[in-house]
Protein backbone atom coordinates (compact mmCIF):
# COMPACT_ATOMS: atom_id res chain seq x y z
CA UNK A 1 0.00 0.00 0.00
CA UNK A 2 2.53 2.60 0.82
CA UNK A 3 4.67 1.71 -2.31
CA UNK A 4 0.95 3.03 -4.45
CA UNK A 5 -0.15 5.68 -1.80
CA UNK A 6 3.11 7.55 -1.37
CA UNK A 7 3.03 11.25 -1.99
CA UNK A 8 6.29 12.72 -4.00
CA UNK A 9 6.17 16.01 -3.15
CA UNK A 10 9.67 16.29 -3.20
CA UNK A 11 12.82 14.94 -4.04
CA UNK A 12 13.58 12.01 -1.68
CA UNK A 13 9.58 11.20 -2.01
CA UNK A 14 10.03 11.30 -5.63
CA UNK A 15 12.97 8.84 -5.89
CA UNK A 16 11.64 6.51 -3.69
CA UNK A 17 8.03 6.44 -5.63
CA UNK A 18 10.59 5.65 -8.85
CA UNK A 19 11.93 3.09 -7.27
CA UNK A 20 9.01 1.69 -6.07
CA UNK A 21 7.73 1.67 -9.60
CA UNK A 22 10.20 -1.59 -10.20
CA UNK A 23 7.74 -3.54 -7.40
CA UNK A 24 4.96 -2.58 -9.28
CA UNK A 25 5.57 -3.73 -12.34
CA UNK A 26 7.00 -7.17 -10.99
CA UNK A 27 3.41 -7.29 -9.25
CA UNK A 28 1.38 -6.22 -12.84
CA UNK A 29 3.30 -8.60 -14.34
CA UNK A 30 2.20 -11.20 -12.54
CA UNK A 31 -1.25 -10.47 -12.47
CA UNK A 32 -1.09 -10.10 -16.48
CA UNK A 33 -0.06 -13.85 -16.22
CA UNK A 34 -2.79 -15.02 -14.33
CA UNK A 35 -5.05 -13.21 -16.81
CA UNK A 36 -3.62 -14.53 -19.72
CA UNK A 37 -3.93 -18.30 -17.92
CA UNK A 38 -7.35 -17.49 -17.17
CA UNK A 39 -9.85 -18.97 -19.69
CA UNK A 40 -12.79 -16.53 -18.11
CA UNK A 41 -13.50 -13.57 -20.47
CA UNK A 42 -14.50 -11.66 -17.27
CA UNK A 43 -11.39 -10.59 -15.04
CA UNK A 44 -12.01 -12.67 -11.55
CA UNK A 45 -12.18 -10.20 -8.20
CA UNK A 46 -8.34 -11.01 -7.23
CA UNK A 47 -7.31 -9.48 -10.65
CA UNK A 48 -9.53 -6.67 -10.61
CA UNK A 49 -9.46 -5.60 -6.93
CA UNK A 50 -5.74 -4.26 -6.76
CA UNK A 51 -5.99 -3.40 -10.20
CA UNK A 52 -8.87 -0.86 -8.97
CA UNK A 53 -7.45 0.18 -5.67
CA UNK A 54 -4.34 1.34 -8.09
CA UNK A 55 -6.59 3.19 -10.32
CA UNK A 56 -8.28 4.66 -7.10
CA UNK A 57 -5.03 5.51 -6.10
CA UNK A 58 -4.33 7.34 -9.00
CA UNK A 59 -7.19 9.51 -9.22
CA UNK A 60 -6.69 10.69 -5.69
CA UNK A 61 -2.79 11.28 -6.57
CA UNK A 62 -4.19 13.26 -9.51
CA UNK A 63 -6.65 15.54 -7.82
CA UNK A 64 -4.10 16.54 -4.78
CA UNK A 65 -0.99 19.07 -6.19
CA UNK A 66 1.47 17.19 -3.59
CA UNK A 67 1.17 13.81 -5.14
CA UNK A 68 0.47 14.58 -9.23
CA UNK A 69 4.21 13.15 -9.76
CA UNK A 70 3.19 9.99 -7.92
CA UNK A 71 -0.26 10.01 -9.74
CA UNK A 72 2.04 10.13 -12.73
CA UNK A 73 4.42 7.23 -12.29
CA UNK A 74 1.64 5.07 -11.29
CA UNK A 75 -0.55 5.58 -14.40
CA UNK A 76 2.45 5.33 -17.14
CA UNK A 77 3.37 2.00 -14.77
CA UNK A 78 -0.35 0.58 -15.31
CA UNK A 79 -0.34 1.68 -18.60
CA UNK A 80 2.18 -1.03 -19.53
CA UNK A 81 0.34 -3.94 -18.28
CA UNK A 82 -3.17 -2.73 -18.43
CA UNK A 83 -3.90 0.43 -19.99
CA UNK A 84 -7.94 -0.02 -20.39
CA UNK A 85 -8.20 0.38 -16.24
CA UNK A 86 -7.01 4.04 -17.24
CA UNK A 87 -9.96 4.67 -19.68
CA UNK A 88 -12.28 6.54 -16.87
CA UNK A 89 -9.11 8.64 -15.53
CA UNK A 90 -8.54 10.53 -19.61
CA UNK A 91 -10.53 13.64 -18.51
CA UNK A 92 -8.40 14.26 -15.33
CA UNK A 93 -5.20 12.80 -17.03
CA UNK A 94 -5.14 15.13 -19.82
CA UNK A 95 -6.11 18.28 -17.53
CA UNK A 96 -2.76 17.06 -15.78
CA UNK A 97 -1.00 17.05 -18.86
CA UNK A 98 -2.18 20.39 -19.42
CA UNK A 99 -1.30 21.81 -16.38
CA UNK A 100 2.26 20.32 -16.62
CA UNK A 101 2.99 21.76 -20.04
CA UNK A 102 1.84 25.05 -18.62
CA UNK A 103 4.35 24.31 -15.97
CA UNK A 104 7.48 23.07 -18.25
CA UNK A 105 6.90 26.11 -20.46
CA UNK A 106 6.68 28.33 -17.42
CA UNK A 107 10.09 26.38 -15.47
CA UNK A 108 12.09 26.32 -18.97
CA UNK A 109 11.64 30.02 -18.81
CA UNK A 110 12.88 30.78 -15.63
CA UNK A 111 15.45 28.18 -16.34
CA UNK A 112 16.75 30.40 -19.04
CA UNK A 113 16.99 33.52 -16.64
CA UNK A 114 20.21 33.59 -15.39
CA UNK A 115 19.46 36.29 -12.93
CA UNK A 116 17.27 33.72 -10.78
CA UNK A 117 18.48 33.06 -7.71
CA UNK A 118 16.38 29.61 -8.16
CA UNK A 119 18.10 28.58 -11.63
CA UNK A 120 19.18 25.04 -9.90
CA UNK A 121 16.03 24.41 -8.59
CA UNK A 122 14.32 25.84 -11.57
CA UNK A 123 16.73 23.20 -13.73
CA UNK A 124 15.40 20.18 -11.72
CA UNK A 125 11.39 21.06 -11.70
CA UNK A 126 11.87 21.66 -15.82
CA UNK A 127 13.46 17.86 -15.57
CA UNK A 128 10.85 16.32 -13.86
CA UNK A 129 8.01 17.88 -15.30
CA UNK A 130 9.82 16.83 -18.61
CA UNK A 131 9.93 13.00 -18.20
CA UNK A 132 6.04 13.08 -16.16
CA UNK A 133 5.14 14.84 -19.47
CA UNK A 134 6.69 12.13 -21.84
CA UNK A 135 4.59 9.41 -19.57
CA UNK A 136 1.18 10.86 -19.90
CA UNK A 137 1.90 12.20 -23.84
CA UNK A 138 3.09 8.58 -24.35
CA UNK A 139 -0.33 7.23 -22.62
CA UNK A 140 -2.31 9.87 -24.55
CA UNK A 141 -1.16 9.01 -28.11
CA UNK A 142 -1.15 5.00 -27.07
CA UNK A 143 -5.00 5.40 -26.18
CA UNK A 144 -5.74 7.87 -28.79
CA UNK A 145 -8.84 6.10 -30.51
CA UNK A 146 -10.40 5.97 -27.33
CA UNK A 147 -10.10 9.86 -26.19
CA UNK A 148 -13.31 10.80 -27.52
CA UNK A 149 -14.06 14.41 -26.63
CA UNK A 150 -10.47 14.90 -24.59
CA UNK A 151 -8.73 14.11 -28.58
CA UNK A 152 -9.05 17.58 -29.34
CA UNK A 153 -7.50 18.88 -26.38
CA UNK A 154 -5.04 16.32 -26.25
CA UNK A 155 -4.02 17.36 -30.15
CA UNK A 156 -4.17 21.18 -28.85
CA UNK A 157 -1.56 20.54 -26.15
CA UNK A 158 0.83 18.68 -28.46
CA UNK A 159 0.53 21.55 -30.34
CA UNK A 160 1.04 24.05 -27.62
CA UNK A 161 4.42 21.80 -27.12
CA UNK A 162 5.59 22.62 -30.35
CA UNK A 163 4.95 25.87 -30.62
CA UNK A 164 6.39 26.90 -26.97
CA UNK A 165 8.90 24.34 -26.16
CA UNK A 166 12.86 24.09 -25.82
CA UNK A 167 13.26 20.89 -24.70
CA UNK A 168 14.76 19.37 -27.74
CA UNK A 169 14.07 15.63 -26.39
CA UNK A 170 10.94 16.13 -25.48
CA UNK A 171 10.01 17.60 -28.84
CA UNK A 172 11.82 14.72 -30.87
CA UNK A 173 9.29 12.10 -28.55
CA UNK A 174 6.46 14.29 -30.31
CA UNK A 175 8.21 13.48 -33.32
CA UNK A 176 8.37 9.78 -32.80
CA UNK A 177 4.75 9.71 -31.50
CA UNK A 178 3.35 11.32 -35.18
CA UNK A 179 5.62 9.19 -36.68
CA UNK A 180 3.52 6.14 -35.25
CA UNK A 181 0.59 7.26 -36.40
CA UNK A 182 1.47 7.86 -39.61
CA UNK A 183 3.60 4.53 -40.21
CA UNK A 184 2.71 2.03 -37.60
CA UNK A 185 -0.87 2.28 -37.19
CA UNK A 186 -4.27 1.23 -38.55
CA UNK A 187 -6.85 3.10 -36.16
CA UNK A 188 -8.68 5.74 -37.29
CA UNK A 189 -7.64 8.49 -34.92
CA UNK A 190 -6.36 10.60 -35.32
CA UNK A 191 -7.40 11.77 -38.66
CA UNK A 192 -5.55 12.69 -41.72
CA UNK A 193 -6.57 16.07 -41.30
CA UNK A 194 -5.38 15.89 -37.79
CA UNK A 195 -2.53 14.16 -38.30
CA UNK A 196 -1.34 16.76 -41.07
CA UNK A 197 -2.09 19.53 -38.87
CA UNK A 198 0.34 18.75 -35.86
CA UNK A 199 2.81 17.50 -39.04
CA UNK A 200 2.45 21.20 -40.58
CA UNK A 201 2.81 23.13 -37.31
CA UNK A 202 6.25 21.72 -36.97
CA UNK A 203 7.55 24.07 -39.70
CA UNK A 204 8.30 26.31 -36.80
CA UNK A 205 11.28 24.17 -35.87
CA UNK A 206 13.00 25.59 -38.70
CA UNK A 207 11.89 29.15 -37.80
CA UNK A 208 13.43 28.59 -34.44
CA UNK A 209 16.36 27.90 -36.00
CA UNK A 210 16.85 23.88 -34.62
CA UNK A 211 18.29 22.32 -37.27
CA UNK A 212 18.02 18.96 -35.45
CA UNK A 213 14.36 19.06 -35.08
CA UNK A 214 13.82 20.35 -38.46
CA UNK A 215 15.94 17.56 -39.70
CA UNK A 216 13.91 14.94 -37.94
CA UNK A 217 10.79 16.81 -39.03
CA UNK A 218 11.78 16.84 -42.82
CA UNK A 219 12.96 13.50 -43.09
CA UNK A 220 9.40 12.47 -41.77
CA UNK A 221 7.97 14.04 -44.77
CA UNK A 222 11.02 12.15 -47.26
CA UNK A 223 9.54 9.16 -45.50
CA UNK A 224 5.60 9.87 -46.21
CA UNK A 225 6.78 10.84 -49.76
CA UNK A 226 8.76 7.51 -50.24
CA UNK A 227 5.93 5.48 -48.91
CA UNK A 228 4.67 3.30 -51.43
CA UNK A 229 1.59 2.95 -49.18
CA UNK A 230 1.01 6.95 -48.90
CA UNK A 231 1.32 7.73 -52.42
CA UNK A 232 -1.47 9.86 -54.31
CA UNK A 233 -3.30 9.83 -50.40
CA UNK A 234 -4.94 12.73 -48.70
CA UNK A 235 -2.02 12.91 -46.54
CA UNK A 236 0.59 13.79 -49.17
CA UNK A 237 -1.52 16.39 -50.60
CA UNK A 238 -1.70 18.21 -47.14
CA UNK A 239 1.86 17.65 -47.07
CA UNK A 240 2.64 19.59 -50.11
CA UNK A 241 3.30 22.72 -48.58
CA UNK A 242 6.09 21.47 -46.07
CA UNK A 243 7.32 19.18 -49.02
CA UNK A 244 8.02 22.45 -51.15
CA UNK A 245 9.55 23.87 -48.19
CA UNK A 246 11.63 21.45 -47.82
CA UNK A 247 13.02 21.57 -51.18
CA UNK A 248 14.58 24.94 -50.13
CA UNK A 249 16.17 23.53 -46.94
CA UNK A 250 20.18 24.58 -45.83
CA UNK A 251 20.41 21.07 -44.68
CA UNK A 252 21.64 19.35 -48.12
CA UNK A 253 20.79 16.08 -47.79
CA UNK A 254 16.95 16.56 -46.78
CA UNK A 255 17.07 18.96 -49.49
CA UNK A 256 18.45 16.72 -52.27
CA UNK A 257 15.87 14.05 -51.39
CA UNK A 258 13.05 16.06 -51.58
CA UNK A 259 14.23 17.39 -54.92
CA UNK A 260 14.61 13.95 -56.21
CA UNK A 261 11.44 13.15 -55.45
CA UNK A 262 10.28 16.05 -57.12
CA UNK A 263 12.07 15.07 -60.30
CA UNK A 264 11.05 11.74 -60.28
CA UNK A 265 7.10 12.89 -59.97
CA UNK A 266 7.83 15.46 -63.22
CA UNK A 267 7.16 14.70 -66.53
CA UNK A 268 10.27 14.06 -68.66
CA UNK A 269 8.24 14.96 -71.87
CA UNK A 270 8.80 19.01 -71.79
CA UNK A 271 5.30 19.99 -72.71
CA UNK A 272 3.97 18.11 -70.09
CA UNK A 273 6.22 19.46 -67.69
CA UNK A 274 5.21 23.35 -68.78
CA UNK A 275 2.10 22.42 -66.90
CA UNK A 276 3.89 22.40 -63.65
CA UNK A 277 5.66 25.91 -64.21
Amino acid sequence: THCISSAASDVYKRQIQEALQKVLEIILGSLKERKKDDDEEEEPDDIKAPLNFIVNTISDDLNNVNSVAAGVALSWTLAQYFPEYLDPLIPVLIKTLAKLVKDHISLATQFNNNTNPTANNAEYEAKMTSKLLTKLLKFSAMRISVLGDQRRNFLSILVQLIDRSVDRDLLMKVIEICRGWIFSSNELFPTVKEKAGILTKMMVFDLKGDTVLSKAFYQTIVDIFNDKSLSFTELTVRMEQPFLVGTKLSEVTIRQELMSILDSSLDKDINLSLIHI
